[in-house]
């Protein structure tokens, strides 16, 4: 059995996109594929797709809102019954919101999808990282941030929004995305740094540009995309980046020109 073959990785936002794709290229090597997405449907039917396509019946599926704190907390504890150890935590979920919007728990929908959900499920899934760890050698959790980090600043005095929702350089609510992906990036260093020793290793990357669903919000730009790369080749940095890859790298260490990121100033 090779080493992926023994491997556990779960993928958040695995239904389209990014998220299938590499859920679908990491089930191939015969890693166990978890996939934890809203719609129970489209977990079904993506769960099925792959494991046809791969001839892997390694593959299950969570149905979570994880926009929602409660909504995490309750699939994270369903995954922590049913998985003893985790290579792979692939943070992968989000989108950019063109008009605000607000939880059912009054989180500003960019800071909750984006960037509490990374976080809260990632310290919720840390003992079974690290019990990975511990047996292997070596666990992982991948944050999928943006080089849209580059242009966010965190509004300390205005996380939610309430009072300004800002535009950036692409259109409305672009500040807010690039915000939340730069949340990504200085979670992904601080969680680095506290693991320091442990075996588990943060990164942060980014993909490219790549034609996925998550401007499906914002209908006019999601047909502005279609002409960019196919969503195939924006799964080769996460792909690359799984447990088997990369064993003795740490947060700081670059992948390819696309993969791993630095975090801008602050």
């Amino acid at each position: 059995m090779s080493t992926i073959q023994r491997k556990t990785i779960l993928i958040t936002g695995a239904t389209n996109g990014l998220g299938e794709a590499a859920a679908l290229e990491l089930a191939k090597s015969g890693a166990e594929i978890i996939i934890v997405s809203r719609s129970a449907e489209k977990c079904a039917a993506t769960a099925q797709k792959i494991s046809q396509a791969t001839g892997n019946a390694r593959v299950r599926y969570y149905a979570a809102d994880l926009s929602l704190m409660a909504e995490t907390r309750r699939v994270a504890d369903q995954i922590k019954r049913d998985t003893p150890t985790l290579d792979v935590l692939f943070n992968n979920a989000g989108a950019w919101f063109d008009k605000r919007q607000e939880t059912a728990e009054g989180l500003e929908m960019h800071f909750a999808l984006n960037h509490m959900s990374y976080f809260l499920l990632t310290n919720l899934l840390l003992d079974r990282l690290q019990a990975a760890a511990a047996k292997n050698g070596h666990a992982r959790v991948i944050s999928m941030s943006s080089s849209a980090h580059h242009q966010g600043a965190i509004y300390w005095d205005d996380l939610q929004h309430r009072k300004d929702y800002p535009a950036g350089s692409v259109g409305a609510g672009w500040g807010v995305y690039a915000e939340s992906k730069l949340a990504n990036v200085l979670f992904a260093f601080g969680l680095a740094r506290r693991l320091t020793g442990t075996g588990v290793v943060s990164n942060a990357i980014h993909p490219g540009v790549v034609v996925t669903g998550f401007t499906q919000n914002n209908g006019w730009l999601y047909k502005i995309a279609a002409p960019f790369r196919r969503m195939g080749q924006g799964a080769t940095p996460p792909r690359r980046c799984h447990a088997g890859d990369l064993a003795g790298a740490g947060t700081r260490s670059r992948h390819n020109q696309r993969a791993l990121l630095w975090p801008a100033p602050q």
